[in-house]
């Protein structure tokens, strides 16, 4: 009897030494790993894949599995291609360290926060190891805009005003030109691919269903929004930053306004700073958003017009008429004049108003036009922005005005022979569609016409009509 309880307690004794040496080992497995990415400025901390305690999710079409060495993948492949879009060298200053923690629920909340030192910003994101992937996408993308406008603060201390609709559409315009997806996932047998012209027509018909937020609507946005509300003012941000970064140097304008952020009270002045070849003020803005969104929306695969009409059209655009003043009332007098002479004889006042409305027009134009002739619109638009550009920087006191005189009229004289040179590229489509044009109608006249065989004649019997 002693016996047999004695072998029992050895038994005991040893499945509990057995069962503590198996927990030390899964405790030893399951310790947080830490894992730097190729640039330096991820470190992920968190159970590695390879852990006996990492449990594969189920399948789900929202849901990442996050883990340290798949983390710092993808955030180095969400940088890359935000700094391609804006066309910046990799000059990190600040590093970022993603802390993973097992997920508690579908509300499991992402803490993000940084913290300045005397060598620079560091960036701490504390985030479930299960999570949606576009929280993921639109946190890191985030992350990288506020790290690239900080830069410099350590001086001024001034906060960083970024702009709401920035936050929001830069993540849906990455996500909707990659041609390959940048989040790498542990459980995934391959890369995704997807064609961004369907994103476009899937964001179009987005907006058509629920029509673009207006540019206030845009700047403050409600924090309390419904899922609807917030999905349109996704895709309404979506298509502001598409469209601010098509135009010409527009990657080179959104970074500059990123650059300039920490030195301004907001994000107003920085985005005039950098886009004051395009706007003077804010409600210039507000103009071309309103008709930006009309174009998106009306614009189809078969809105593009013809070679002839678009060249007719941008001679219009090209060709000033002269009002004349009558008993207080302006009105035609008949006479037009080129854009150089309006640009080398008028005031400030009337360039700018001209400018404004040539500029509009043409990128209206450019838009609906064929592959042909859309980059020699495209050029007459850089022209005009550019001699706009230089000349206001010469603005300021009488005294610098003065003193920047001849810059000034080389500016002037740069810009009009460019639009000489571009009326010479213009002119010779012209004379190439007046050929063509007459080729055609000589031909048809060279072309005998094609004798139509007369029906034959047939005596009916009016009293018995029926063969």
């Amino acid at each position: 009897m002693m016996k047999a309880y004695a072998s029992q307690r050895a038994l005991w004794g040893a499945t509990i030494v057995l069962f503590l040496s198996t927990a030390l080992l899964g405790l030893q497995a399951a310790q947080q790993v830490t894992r730097i990415s190729v640039s330096g400025q991820f470190t992920a901390i968190g159970v590695p894949l390879d852990s006996p305690t990492f449990v594969r999710p189920p399948r789900s079409a929202d849901y990442m599995q996050v883990e340290p060495d798949t983390a710092i993948v993808s955030c180095e492949r969400i940088k890359s291609a935000l700094l391609r879009e804006l066309q910046w060298v990799d000059r990190w200053e600040a590093k970022v360290y993603l802390r993973l923690h097992v997920r508690q629920g579908d509300n499991d909340s992402i803490s993000v926060q940084g913290q300045e030192y005397a060598t620079g910003w560091v960036y701490s994101v504390d985030l479930p190891d299960l999570i949606d992937r576009r929280r993921f996408y639109d946190t890191i993308v985030q992350l990288l805009l506020v790290e690239m406008a900080s830069r410099g603060t350590r001086k001024e201390g001034i906060p960083v005003d970024m702009p709401k609709w920035l936050e929001a559409g830069m993540p849906a315009h990455l996500e909707a030109i990659t041609t390959l997806s940048l989040l790498a996932e542990p459980f995934k047998g391959g890369t995704e691919n997807h064609r961004p012209d369907r994103d476009t027509e899937a964001l179009r018909q987005a907006l058509r269903e629920a029509p673009p937020l207006s540019l206030d609507e845009l700047n403050w946005p409600d924090p309390n929004s419904d899922p609807v509300l917030a999905r349109r003012y996704r895709h309404s941000s979506h298509l502001l930053v598409r469209e601010l970064l098509r135009f010409d140097q527009g990657p080179r304008y959104m970074a500059a306004m990123l650059g300039s952020l920490h030195t301004t009270l907001n994000w107003q002045t920085s985005f005039l700073q950098a886009y004051g070849s395009h706007f003077q003020r804010m409600v210039d803005v507000d103009k071309w958003w309103m008709l930006t969104t009309a174009l998106f929306l009306g614009r189809e695969q078969g809105g593009v017009l013809a070679f002839e009409d678009a060249l007719d059209q941008l001679g219009r655009i090209l060709l000033i008429h002269l009002d004349v003043s009558m008993n207080g009332e302006s009105m035609s007098s008949g006479e037009t004049t080129t854009l150089q002479h309006a640009i080398e004889r008028w005031d400030s006042t009337r360039v700018d108003s001209l400018l404004s409305v040539r500029l509009g027009r043409l990128e209206g134009l450019q838009w609906r036009s064929p592959p042909r002739l859309a980059p020699l619109i495209a050029n007459y638009r850089e022209t005009l922005s550019n001699y706009r550009r230089q000349r206001d920087a010469t603005g300021g006191t009488t005294a610098e005005k003065v003193q920047a005189l001849p810059n000034a009229k080389v500016t002037l004289r740069k810009c009009i022979r460019q639009l000489d040179d571009l009326d010479r590229a213009l002119g010779r489509l012209r004379a190439e569609l007046a050929a063509m044009s007459q080729s055609r109608k000589r031909n048809s006249a060279a072309t005998p016409p094609i004798r139509r065989k007369e029906p034959r004649a047939i005596a009916v019997d009016p009293f018995n009509p029926s063969p």
